[in-house]
């Protein structure tokens, strides 16, 4: 079997509006989810526009491949990645081909603010020659497959250097060139195959349709060769080259002011996962296949807005979900069903408020959601969402046969890690809440409610440590039940020592930080649970049955290692040695996506061989890497005033 090292090997380039052009730089498509041009329809319904190019070169010398197919047995026709001599990803993905008497470079461009996919060819030559491109297309959701069945549903129509392509769903992609002729000429390609997706244990076929082909004739020298392609609307009047001049002046203030290193890498994979239009601000959770999700969007937040001042997105982020809530919960994903499945979101909002209003002391922002903010606990009084308060003041879930923690993988319709009840961070998220609320009806002088929570504060701070404390292992409890105690050691009771109210003691804090480092710490996260426990699984491979089985039975995930970085920071309180620990980490964490030729932060790494899966760029994974620089900054600075 051929390896196709997706990970080190795909590109992505994305745009303000969440569109996205991506593939295995070598080989093409390798998944369903591969899309030179991906656009929204709505909220975040995407839609797989032009899968791909086929794009080749005709000389008297002959007719050389720059595109390749993959079919079934990995055969592949063409075998345009035989002629590959380069490949940049930055600052735009760029191709170097050589072939007999010509160098051709190909680069892609999203435009960013439209839903359109400029190509440019220079072609340096030492004949005259031709360049062809053919679009292949099948519109359809990015999640599905397509098949000849739509296509004879679809209309086409071309002039002399522009086509379309609409669906049965009134869907199109427009293209057009400068200085070539479109030749209608409709085909179809079947079955080509996504090697990435078979492994996943999804279907791996798909058909395609060729509608015809541009054709751009060369002389010998050096000549440029434009291509646009649009989502439901015809590409400009101007002329692509004028269009590609100013776009790329628009890219240099984002590229020109990005640090070395680890932190420059961050950065630029940070602005990949938001959406900033004029009627939309976003966080995509990862890319390809997840979407906007609370737990996900407020996690990051701090790495990505806050982190970096920038203050007007995180408002926007504020005002835009606080819109959502419903009975004192966030929906799980925006727009898209409102269930109301994730039981620490709500809290994950308000944190964040919180420390939104420390950098900005925006007061006004907060009490306009202070409706929202304590709906969470009048619906918990209420009883809803299937929660309560205990006698020791904990928060207890009641949903047994759902995953509402962050650890949320089902089989066959069953919590493969069952945390209902008392879960550990639930509660440090709940304590913070109380204190956070506490603080917001002082300010605005707000009575209601104040001594119960005051008193539910108390009680909280009086039991948390004395009822979570696991003596044998020197941590906490990961879930206290009305009937059981789950002892195992998960990654999950860092989140009390990253929060900004703190519940613990410093010395049980240290012990913690020790358990964790010798049991969950690898370079490039932490494990979602302890080697030694019988229910890990080191593997994270097959079909999506057996990969959730092991999603949160070991798996290392990269977004806790920034939580125990900056836990250990805190819990140090800064110290030399802290930092100088802290410091190293992320040194190994760089060193260590370098050497596995990583271009993005990963979900996901497997827990025993430590190989990158899940999404390939993973929204909270970059954001809490850039919030352990962020407070490493802050050290610094505060040392020297």
């Amino acid at each position: 079997m051929i390896n196709f090292g997706s990970y080190q090997r795909e590109f992505l380039i994305t745009n303000k509006l969440g569109t996205y052009s991506s593939a295995n730089f070598l080989y093409g498509n390798t998944r369903k989810y591969h899309s030179l041009l991906a656009c929204t329809q709505g909220h975040l319904n995407r839609i797989n526009v032009l899968n791909r190019v086929l794009d080749r070169i005709e000389t008297n010398q002959g007719d050389f491949p720059l595109s390749t197919n993959a079919y079934q047995n990995y055969h592949f026709d063409p075998e345009g990645f035989r002629n590959i001599a380069n490949f940049e990803l930055e600052p735009l993905p760029k191709w170097l081909f050589r072939v007999p008497g010509i160098s051709i470079e190909k680069t892609i461009m999203l435009l960013a603010e439209d839903d359109t996919l400029l190509i440019k060819y220079n072609i340096n030559s030492s004949t005259a020659g031709k360049l062809f491109l053919s679009p292949l297309i099948n519109i359809r959701d990015i999640h599905e497959n397509g098949n000849k069945e739509t296509f004879t549903k679809y209309r086409l129509l071309s002039l002399e250097n522009y086509a379309n392509v609409t669906s049965e769903q009134n869907l199109s992609l427009h293209f057009t060139a400068d200085n070539a002729r479109f030749i209608q000429k409709p085909d179809t390609y079947f079955h080509i195959f996504y090697p990435d997706e078979e492994q996943r244990g999804y279907d791996p076929y798909e058909d395609l349709f060729m509608p015809g082909s541009f054709e751009s004739n060369f002389m010998a020298g050096e000549t440029n060769h434009y291509f646009a392609f649009r989502f439901n609307a015809k590409p400009e009047e101007a002329k692509i080259e004028d269009i590609w001049q100013i776009e790329l002046e628009k890219l240099i203030p984002v590229i020109a002011p990005l640090r070395s290193g680890l932190e420059s890498q961050l950065l630029s994979q940070s602005n990949k996962v938001k959406i900033t239009t004029t009627k939309h601000t976003g966080i995509i959770a990862g890319y390809h296949w997840f979407d906007e999700w609370a737990r996900d969007t407020f996690i990051s937040l701090h790495g990505l807005a806050l982190s970096q001042k920038d203050f007007d997105f995180a408002k926007k982020i504020f005002l835009e979900w606080g819109k959502s809530f419903q009975d004192g919960m966030l929906p799980n994903r925006l727009f898209i069903n409102k269930i109301m499945n994730s039981v620490d979101g709500m809290f994950w909002f308000v944190i964040r408020l919180y420390e939104y209003t420390q950098l900005t002391s925006d007061y006004d922002t907060a009490k306009s959601l202070l409706p929202e903010i304590e709906e969470i606990y009048t619906s918990i009084l209420q009883g809803k969402n299937k929660l309560h308060i205990t006698d020791d003041g904990f928060l207890y879930d009641e949903s047994a046969n759902e995953a509402r923690t962050w650890m949320d993988a089902l089989v066959d319709g069953q919590p493969v890690t069952n945390r209902s009840g008392c879960a550990v961070e639930i509660q440090a998220l709940w304590y913070n809440y109380i204190r956070i609320l506490i603080i917001l009806k002082e300010k605005f002088e707000d009575r209601t409610h104040l001594n119960q929570l005051k008193d539910l504060k108390v009680r909280i701070e009086k039991n948390f440590e004395e009822n979570y404390w696991n003596n044998s292992s020197n941590c906490l409890y990961d879930v206290i039940n009305t009937d059981k105690i789950d002892k195992s050691i998960r990654p999950n009771q860092i989140i009390p020592l990253y929060l900004p109210f703190k519940i613990l003691s410093s010395k049980r804090s240290k012990m913690i930080l020790a358990t964790i480092e010798l049991k969950l710490l690898t370079e490039v996260g932490l494990r979602t649970l302890s080697r030694d426990d019988e229910k890990y699984i080191g593997d994270y491979t097959g079909n999506q049955k057996q990969r959730d089985f092991s999603y949160h039975q070991g798996t290392i995930w990269t977004y806790l290692l920034g939580f125990y970085l900056i836990s250990y920071l805190k819990t140090y309180n800064f110290s030399s040695s802290s930092v100088k620990y802290v410091e190293e980490k992320l040194k190994s964490f760089a060193e260590s996506i370098q050497s596995k030729n990583l271009k993005y932060v990963p979900e996901i790494f497997s827990a025993d061989l430590v190989e990158p899966n899940g999404c390939l760029l993973q929204a909270w994974s970059v954001a809490t890497l850039l919030e352990t620089i962020y407070y490493l900054k802050i050290n610094q600075n505060n040392n020297v005033n």
